[in-house]
């Protein structure tokens, strides 16, 4: 297939509905479509279509940012959130942003692939996606301590973002919220956003582009900005090649096993860094 034919719309013959030119099988009627072998590396993605794809990905990166910014101002004003605020407040607050932002951008997103719900429960049958999901889990935990290792040996000061720190005092002031959303919500709106849009988007041009652009905006979306020019700046840094890393094995499970192989590699190191945190320390 050349580049134009991958942002066309075909029509199957079998059910007269429009199907998304990758897919090797309409994901209305299940019927097999024409050149099934061309398609191959498409084969195991969500076929919804160039303009759900670039959807979906807005959706969730500049969708969830700008709600959140709106959101975050309209509530810091309700609860008189400042600087002075006790950090029992901040928690409530950053929590509610958190919890109301991924909640509304979920439910948009699946808005958004309603008409394909269908091919994505499909991608949670068999045995084959969790097995590839335990195997991804037990690889990104290896990446996190051979990272860790490393970035320790570079600069022994080395600790977690801000963006972990973040996550870390809203999970123990609000442990069951945390799992629900950090666990099990936020990974399925980052695969969705970042698998089934940026990457099934990306992959059209090229698979090898794909490769590269999507570990790298999974990355940038958990840096810290404001660190520019601070001394946290280094740390920030010296964190990313662990979410780049985790957002490479990501994106090789989702286009080598699908949508429920990732989606479980990224529920169960969340949830596995979600509970860790509440785990009595001895201290």
């Amino acid at each position: 297939m050349n580049l134009s034919e991958k942002f066309k719309s075909v029509t199957c013959e079998h059910c007269s509905k429009k199907v998304d030119p990758t897919a090797t099988n309409c994901p209305r009627c299940g019927e097999e479509l024409l050149n099934p072998e061309e398609k191959k590396p498409f084969l195991n993605d969500i076929h919804c279509g160039w303009v759900r794809n670039l959807t979906c990905f807005l959706t969730g990166w500049a969708g969830l940012q700008v709600f959140s910014l709106i959101f975050s101002l309209i509530l810091q004003i309700a609860m008189g959130v400042n600087n002075d605020s006790s950090a029992a407040l901040k928690a409530s607050y950053m929590m509610t942003v958190q919890c109301v932002a991924y909640g509304f951008i979920f439910l948009a997103l699946i808005a958004i692939l309603w008409p394909y719900l269908k091919e994505v429960f499909r991608s949670f049958k068999g045995w084959k996606p969790y097995v590839a999901g335990v195997v991804g889990f037990i690889a990104m935990i290896g990446i996190n301590i051979i990272w860790n290792l490393i970035s320790r040996a570079i600069n022994p000061a080395t600790g977690s973002n801000e963006n972990q720190q973040a996550v870390v005092s809203m999970t123990k002031s609000f442990p069951a919220l945390s799992i629900l959303f950090f666990g099990l919500i936020g990974p399925i709106v980052e695969e969705i956003t970042y698998r089934v849009g940026l990457f099934g988007l990306a992959k059209r041009v090229n698979r090898v582009f794909a490769y590269v652009i999507v570990p790298i905006v999974f990355g940038f979306i958990h840096f810290d900005f404001s660190s520019i020019g601070q001394a946290s700046f280094v740390n920030e840094i010296l964190n990313m090649p662990t979410y780049i890393l985790g957002g490479l094995a990501l994106t090789f499970l989702y286009d080598r096993f699908g949508f429920a192989a990732s989606t479980t590699t990224h529920i169960l190191n969340n949830l596995f860094a979600t509970i860790a945190q509440l785990m009595p320390t001895g201290n």
